[in-house]
């Protein structure tokens, strides 16, 4: 059972039921199929056209998060080195590492090293190109 994919219904499912409430006044009884069928195709009701736009946005961003799920990209690789600029290797609450480097592209086979980039997310700062070259050779040194 894919876990991120029970999340992500769950998700779905308790924003869809409380638009519905917002939008309607009262609880929707029934499937989430036939809740997003109803909350998102023709209304009882007219909406402001403004609820229409609301709503569409609200399908898209559901879509997008099902197509993401379904189809992931590739992550950032995750350099577990000092960074060179301030010296962070790790961030954040769970201490992942602050270097990363972009090395896929959107057809999510790996890049030319001359279109790679990599950045910090502890500081921000960023290498494109000749200087990731150089901070290779500067974290090979490290």
């Amino acid at each position: 059972m894919n876990l991120s994919a029970v999340d992500l219904f769950c998700k779905i499912e308790a924003a869809a039921r409380t638009e519905w409430q917002l939008l309607r006044g009262f609880p929707y009884v029934g499937r989430l199929e036939n809740l997003l069928r109803d909350l998102i195709g023709t209304p009882f009701v007219e909406l402001p056209e403004d609820w229409d736009e609301y709503l569409h946005g609200l399908a898209t961003g559901w879509i997008a998060d099902i197509t993401a799920l379904l189809h992931p990209v590739k992550p950032r690789r995750r350099l577990h080195r000092p960074c060179p600029a301030c010296g962070a290797k790790y961030h954040g609450d769970d201490r992942l590492p602050a270097l990363t480097l972009n090395c896929w592209d959107a057809d999510e086979e790996m890049m030319h090293p001359s279109r790679w980039d990599a950045s910090c997310e502890a500081c921000g700062a960023e290498w494109t190109g000749d200087d990731v070259q150089w901070l290779a050779a500067a974290l090979s040194a490290a």
